[in-house]
């Protein structure tokens, strides 16, 4: 190449213009702008709530799901009332309120059969429980600090403690060889699969309500739902959260297998 030859190109490329790529760059900065004040963390009260779970089957429904949950439940309790100005919307209203209310109804319901079954084993075979957890350990015990942001985020962590304190006094009697080791497998499970549901469908109502917001022909009220609407990033308790994407898909695995265990 000549000198004049690379002389032209170096004059070229110093009058060239700006590349496509930082162009838009540029051109979109403002959007982004907009984006992150469209979804900045809307403040909320929350309740102060200490839990402690002992069984890992309720620490990884914790774990697993609650995060999710908890959005649903307080986007499901908000979103729904924003959203009420038709029938329809109104319906979809009423089935959220009436499933939440009969599936916490019933959850608790099986809770209070499931220990009254365990209680009548130990009256029958003259064994008292009221000092059963001073007599056991669990390996691996977790504590929280939980922020609760809506009542039915609760009514989903007091049905938990419960459940875990079933399945305690269900590894108390296995160790003292009054359970069946199949029962002390399957029982815990079928429990499980009942507060999981009370979760996965909260969840699922969420997504439909989002759907019909977004098919609504109305921008005041998406705006309203935009800003008062939560999400997962801004859920409080990060603490919560898998350490990382392989744990979160192990968990999601779990929540799956146990939901469609029998």
């Amino acid at each position: 190449m000549t000198e004049a030859t690379t002389t032209e190109t170096a004059e070229e490329q110093k009058t060239a213009p700006a590349a496509p790529a930082a162009a838009e760059e540029k051109a979109a900065a403002p959007e982004k702008k907009k984006d992150e004040r469209n979804h900045k963390p809307f403040s909320k009260g929350f309740l102060k709530h200490s839990l402690t779970l002992t069984n890992g089957r309720t620490i990884n429904v914790m774990s697993g799901i609650y995060r999710r949950a908890s959005v649903a439940y307080y986007n499901i309790s908000v979103i729904l009332q924003i959203i009420a100005r038709d029938e329809k919307s109104r319906e979809m209203v009423e089935e959220a309120h009436n499933f939440l209310t009969t599936t916490s109804e019933n959850l608790n319901a099986t809770i209070d059969e499931r220990v009254a079954e365990l209680n009548k084993l130990c009256q029958e075979n003259g064994i008292a429980t009221s000092s059963w957890k001073e007599d056991i350990g669990f390996t691996h015990a977790q504590s929280w600090e939980i922020k609760v942001a809506s009542p039915w985020a609760k009514k989903f962590l007091v049905a938990l403690q419960r459940i875990d304190e079933y399945i305690g006094l269900l590894d108390w009697l296995w160790l003292n060889g009054m359970i069946e080791d199949r029962d002390h497998v399957k029982l815990p499970r079928q429990i499980i699969r009942e507060i999981l549901r009370f979760a996965s469908m909260a969840i699922q109502m969420e997504v439909n309500a989002f759907r019909y917001v977004n098919s609504m022909d109305n921008a005041e009220v998406k705006q309203e739902v935009e800003e008062s609407k939560a999400t997962e990033a801004d859920e409080p308790n990060a603490e919560l959260a898998p350490e990382n994407e392989t744990d979160k898909k192990n968990l999601e695995k779990w929540v799956q297998s146990e939901m469609e265990s029998a």
